[in-house]
């Protein structure tokens, strides 16, 4: 019994041991630790993130994460990554946290934990000049494209279930680069996009087919910071730098920066 007993109490001792240590790894301390805090951005994506003329990275995401990196004390490291691997990036982490224009869903929150808004903005559709395209309604019957899962691709769907028009198409692309191509080749006839990144595309040269044609009636699409679910602390830590970016003015400096706009103010849940 006495042999039992110290059986007993060894495993118990063992399960608080491990619940201890458990509760003690923390992804915050992690990243100072390491001196790094590693980032996935879209690098397709301007203005929120692209490579400048040296191929180095850019833009409103890339400038945040070196933000919080400096309030950190640690290094930023950009990881890119594409719009279908910014939560998988996550889960393998590849990644410490996603500064990638996602979205708030209830279905992504089922995966991975948002920290409060960080950025906002509308979108628009973009079309080819020759598409005859000058309204939203002006997409039925049409060859539309978009980037598989993004918000405006769920959003889009809901649309064009109902027009259920045989002469429309709709085509699903892998990641932005190949929707912009898709269009500039004639594959597709319009996308929707947010309005900040429809600026950029216009400004550049391969895109000159590209125009602004009309706003899309979807909700104002309202982005933050992706953790691991687990990472409770640190989710903690990004919402009060969140705030503190904000209530210091440096949130509205980024968006007129790279936005060349004036910063809405953020919204709290």
């Amino acid at each position: 019994m006495k042999f039992q007993a110290k059986v007993h109490a060894l495993v118990i001792a063992c399960a608080v041991t491990a619940t201890a240590s458990s509760a003690f790894a923390d992804k915050l301390d992690d990243i100072i630790s390491a001196g790094e805090l590693k980032c996935g951005v879209m690098l397709d994506y301007p203005p929120n993130g692209f490579r400048d003329g040296n191929n180095k990275p850019a833009g409103y995401d890339v400038e945040y994460c070196q933000d919080m990196a400096k309030a950190l004390g640690v290094e930023p490291n950009i990881v890119e990554t594409s719009s279908p691997d910014r939560i998988p990036a996550l889960i393998s982490n590849r990644v410490d946290i996603s500064i990638a224009s996602a979205t708030i869903t209830l279905e992504r929150a089922k995966t991975i934990a948002f920290s409060q808004p960080y950025s906002s903005y509308s979108f628009v559709v973009m079309a080819r000049k020759d598409s005859g395209i000058n309204s939203f309604e002006d997409l039925k019957g049409k060859k539309v494209g978009s980037v598989k899962g993004a918000a405006e691709d769920i959003l889009f769907q809901e649309y064009f279930k109902q027009w259920s028009d045989p002469q429309g198409k709709y085509l699903t692309l892998t990641n932005d680069s190949d929707r912009n191509l898709a269009l500039a080749q004639g594959k597709i006839d319009a996308f929707i996009v947010n309005i900040q990144a429809a600026n950029e595309l216009q400004k550049l040269p391969q895109y000159a087919d590209f125009h602004t044609c009309c706003d899309a009636p979807f909700p104002k699409d309202t982005v933050g910071i992706m953790v691991g679910r687990q990472d409770e602390s640190l989710l903690r830590w990004i919402n009060l730098f969140v705030h503190n970016q904000e209530q210091s003015g440096r949130y509205a400096e980024l968006y007129k920066k790279w936005y060349s706009a004036t910063a809405p103010q953020l919204s709290k849940y």
